[in-house]
């Protein structure tokens, strides 16, 4: 009779660490939806537990974030990409009609003087996209654009971004 048996490595399990602090979680987690990114992060009860949530992707911040004027808080990997100042917004905003200019520039030039683009908060376009009745409105978009008929047979567009 043949017997053959195998060894398994103690360290064959996956190791499953707090995507917030790094611990090792040992007992029960809470997964959680990244807004900011997309996918689930498993959260430690710990640090489930801490009121303190990061503005743009929704998880609890634990350090490493920054507080806002008006009291939002932004985690330190989404701080990388928050606009801070009003110029790089104006030089982004200007790099948006440019590039609707290019995307579009071999069937329309993009009008100077009936297009506005501006820009705008996640709230405004939160609330520009809420519908009557629904609770939660899609927070990763990253625009918007209306046409709006004025007298005389005239059309002006705006941009949000």
């Amino acid at each position: 009779m043949l017997l053959m048996t195998w060894a398994l490595p103690v360290g064959a399990q996956e190791v499953l660490k707090c995507d917030i602090c790094g611990e090792i979680i040992r007992a029960n987690y809470h997964s959680m939806e990244d807004l900011a990114v997309g996918g689930k992060k498993k959260v430690c009860v710990d640090c489930w537990k801490l009121e303190q949530r990061c503005f743009i992707c929704n998880l609890p911040v634990r350090e490493g974030f920054e507080t806002l004027q008006d009291g939002r808080l932004i985690c330190g990997r989404d701080v990388k990409e928050v606009i801070q100042s009003e110029d790089s917004a104006k030089q982004i905003c200007s790099s948006v009609r440019d590039d609707l200019d290019r995307l579009l520039g071999r069937f329309i030039t993009f009008p100077e003087t009936n297009a506005i683009v501006s820009i705008v908060n996640r709230f405004y376009l939160e609330n520009l996209f809420k519908a009557p009745g629904e609770g939660q409105s899609c927070v990763s978009i990253y625009g918007a654009t209306t046409s709006n008929r004025l007298p005389g047979n005239r059309v002006v567009h705006s941009c949000v971004c």
